[in-house]
């Protein structure tokens, strides 16, 4: 039996499931939830994380209305709470906002457009969840390409897999790029594009049947793989939007 890390068997885990259009986004969908549960459970009373809401910890609209949709109502109102607090400060110290942004709300949660994100324009660096998100792609990229460079097996699930969305493709390809290990980058980099290109080219045939389907000649023929292909063109294209 191989011996592998945490993390790496996580990747290997991801990586087994041959339906998903975007391994990273089923991680990145994994760890989303699970640090938007903590942030309203258990780092809202924290005595470390609480005072930073509405400073240093920001929160894009996206983000936002995520935490909205999910059902701990009190932590999110805790949350606000304090980031209204935090604004009242601001305008007590007699601080006016940008004039070219002149809604206390969206200055407030960080909404405006922020310089500093990738050219996939997908990240604002300004919000708490979406840096860490970031963060935690780039490990699980490394730690993908680490894999590729040391295991056979996973070599395989990679070269089986349905390749990536288009932010996660861009991701793995700059990694690529920059990567100081060059054993085995060649070859991925190939199979990267390779897989990209056929799945893009699988995603369309099935979009093109979907739409067929609605030509009465065709209407008693199966839908095969076409049914859902609508949804999962969407999450090729744009990831977990």
């Amino acid at each position: 039996m191989k011996k592998l890390k945490i993390e790496e068997i996580k990747i290997y885990e991801t990586f087994e499931n041959k339906l998903a259009e975007c391994p990273f986004c089923v991680l990145e969908k994994s760890y989303e939830e699970q640090l938007m549960h903590s942030i309203l459970g258990e780092r809202i009373m924290d005595v470390d994380f609480y005072p930073k809401i509405g400073n240093e910890h920001k929160f894009c609209e996206n983000h936002i209305e995520k935490l909205n949709r999910g059902s701990d109502k009190l932590g999110l109102a805790i949350m606000l709470d304090k980031i209204i607090n935090e604004e009242k400060k601001k305008l007590h110290k007699n601080k006016p906002l940008q004039k070219k942004d002149n809604s206390v709300v969206k200055k407030l949660l960080s909404l405006s457009k922020n310089s500093s994100a990738p050219s996939n324009g997908k990240t604002n660096y300004e919000c708490f969840i979406c840096s860490k998100l970031d963060e935690n792609n780039k490990d699980n990229i490394k730690t993908s390409v680490e894999l590729w460079n040391k295991d056979m097996d996973f070599r395989l699930l990679y070269k089986e897999s349905r390749g990536f969305c288009n932010n996660h493709y861009i991701n793995m390809i700059n990694e690529l790029e920059k990567s100081s290990e060059k054993k085995g980058i060649a070859d991925i980099y190939e199979v990267t594009n390779e897989i990209h290109l056929k799945n893009l080219e699988r995603l369309q045939e099935e979009l093109q049947w979907f739409i067929k389907k609605f030509d009465y000649l065709n209407s008693d023929k199966p839908w095969g793989t076409s049914k859902d292909s609508v949804q999962r063109a969407l999450q090729k294209l744009l990831g977990n939007y």
